[in-house]
């Protein structure tokens, strides 16, 4: 097998093959091979990172605490302006008769300058009556809308606790998510940047065909050959595909899983 020292660097290997015969895996040297395998380490640390990331419950319990929110909230607009009218229709009726006992008092200060006057008492005993009746209704209504009011209440005070009940869960999950997800996005933050620079390291032919064998395989793109089988896929090879694989060394590939086989 050729060493690394034994080969042109990287960079100066590709200028050379350019020239004449195109450059394939079957050129790498055990430098190659060693960045191949641990540029697929990094990757699957990076995918196995980034499925968990994805895979984390938090996010889910998030967007499920913020729709329950949204949904008791609603219930809050609609129970708010049920109790603003009701506490409008209360101020309303109180200003009535506060305004009711005032022209009450007039009316009963003005009996007592028209006595004698037997017509003047009539009109403003009348008119007497009919405040105070209308200060019995606006009192009963009174009664109804208070009882309205405390219904409603004990209704909006369930809704609010419901509310800070939520906002508490959703802080608790957020700051659990950012504590368990922040350690997986600084591995797949560190992962992306070593398996860049490992990518810078290899010759783009053969990096070219292990990202298009990893798009079809997965993480698993490069594997070993352990005597006469795949080390991914475990299938044997008679002695005639063992001759054409070892014809391919240093980096043949699996004819049953595609894989780029070390030989």
């Amino acid at each position: 097998m050729v060493h690394a020292g034994d080969a042109p660097s990287l960079r100066n290997r590709g200028q050379s093959y350019a020239a004449g015969k195109a450059w394939t895996p079957m050129n790498a040297t055990e430098h190659d091979i060693d960045i191949l395998l641990k540029l697929q380490e990094v990757d699957r640390r990076v995918a196995s990172a980034q499925k968990e990331f994805d895979a984390l419950p938090h996010r889910k319990a998030i967007l499920e605490v913020r729709a329950k929110r949204d949904e008791v909230f609603k219930k809050k607009v609609q129970v708010q302006d049920l109790f603003d009218d009701a506490e409008g229709r209360l101020a309303a009726l109180v200003q009535e008769d506060e305004q009711l006992s005032q022209k009450q008092d007039e009316i009963t200060a003005l009996l007592a300058e028209v006595q004698g006057d037997y017509r003047a008492v009539t009109a403003q005993t009348r008119e007497l009556d009919g405040v105070r009746k209308r200060r019995d209704r606006v009192m009963l209504e009174t009664g109804q809308v208070e009882e309205e009011v405390n219904r409603i209440s004990p209704v909006m005070k369930q809704i609010m606790q419901a509310l800070d009940a939520l906002d508490e869960k959703e802080a608790d999950l957020v700051k659990s998510f950012q504590k368990t997800g922040g350690s997986l996005r600084a591995v797949i933050a560190k992962g992306e940047e070593m398996g860049s620079d490992l990518r810078s390291q290899l010759d783009v032919e053969l990096l070219r065909v292990y990202e298009q064998t990893q798009g079809r395989c997965g993480a698993v793109a490069v594997a070993r050959l352990e005597d006469d089988a795949c080390g991914a896929c475990r299938a044997n090879f008679d002695q005639s595909r063992m001759s054409k694989i070892r014809s391919q060394a240093p980096i043949a590939v699996c004819p049953a899983c595609g894989r780029l086989l070390v030989v």
